[in-house]
């Protein structure tokens, strides 16, 4: 399936998520989900997924490709079935579902999220078997509507929050991502600054990514659902960038009116070992803080309507 010749080729060609990722211009959450099944790739992914791997999209798409080795090159792949007929019937089911979702929210109603037992983490890791993920749902496509103005008091962040990223992101799969270099907002070199929405949880996600090294990133989360009643959510871990297993991993909720580079992070779920929850802690609490103030400059540079005020945190 095209799932598993994704994750083939990739290590047949010596990447990383992460490698894949920068040559294709998306997240490493996209290469996470689309090898492990739960979205799949647009059309003009599946060609660019074609170049970087020098095989043909036929060769992409067909479940019973051989595997090639490093010496070996890419045969020319099995004529089964017409690829562009393939890929336009691909376009013509996405093209419905993207239509579906623009009509919801050009008439602002929001996709309703998948019940969950618990909590959603972001899915940026790879894994063979995914945490009880809800099915993917249809992806919102760009509205043509302008970013309403943040007035009055029944003034909606998450609904602001949700179409600046869906207007200004790029769609993959069942999400859309707005994706910059965090340098723009006064951050780190090699950082980068993400919005997220996310139709089928009903959540939008602004996360700094930052690698650590050849080998390990870590990545911290600001996250906000539907209905959000001025309390955050966040997740915070380090994991492997070849394989995209977390080691820690932490999660909890922000007041943002009492947040500051003083108050410490305290986790409701941690993952890792015992000894190092204390230092982790500390250092997703620098690693928000660097998080919020790139949000406080990224709404300057954005020239978002909003304000920086209208997220809460006072103490920054």
């Amino acid at each position: 399936m095209l799932a598993d010749n994704i994750k083939k080729y990739r290590k047949l060609n010596n990447m990383s998520q992460d490698d894949l990722a920068e040559k294709l211009g998306v997240s490493r959450q996209s290469i996470s989900l689309w090898e492990t099944g739960q979205t799949q790739p647009t059309i003009d992914n599946i060609v660019a997924l074609a170049k970087v791997f020098s095989v043909s999209a036929d060769a992409l798409l067909d479940n019973d490709a051989a595997p090639l080795t490093a010496e070996e090159p890419a045969a020319p792949a099995k004529k089964k079935k017409p690829i562009w007929l393939i890929l336009l019937i691909v376009a013509l089911v996405l093209a419905l579902i993207g239509a579906g979702v623009s009509v919801a929210l050009l008439s602002g109603r929001s996709v309703q999220p998948t019940p969950s037992s618990q909590a959603a983490l972001p899915a940026d890791e790879e894994s063979d078997e995914p945490e009880d993920e809800p099915e993917s749902t249809a992806a919102p496509v760009a509205s043509q509507t302008p970013v309403a103005s943040a007035q009055g008091p029944a003034f909606d962040l998450f609904a602001y929050c949700r179409d600046f990223a869906v207007q200004k992101g790029h769609l993959n799969g069942d999400y859309v991502i707005y994706r910059q270099p965090a340098t723009n907002y006064g951050g780190r070199d090699g950082d980068y600054i993400d919005i997220f929405y996310w139709a089928g949880y009903d959540k939008v996600e602004i996360s700094l990514y930052r690698p650590l090294n050849s080998t390990e990133a870590y990545t911290v989360y600001l996250i906000m659902r539907g209905g959000f009643n001025g309390t955050y959510e966040f997740v915070s871990s380090e994991y492997y960038r070849s394989s995209g297993d977390n080691f820690l991993e932490a999660s909890g909720t922000i007041d943002p009116a009492s947040f500051s580079d003083n108050y410490p992070l305290s986790a409701s779920k941690y993952k890792g070992d015992s000894s190092e929850q204390t230092e982790f802690l500390e250092y997703s609490r620098v690693g928000m803080c660097d998080l919020i103030r790139c949000l406080k400059k990224f709404v300057e540079v954005e020239q978002m309507n909003c304000g920086f005020d209208a997220f809460g945190f006072k103490n920054f």
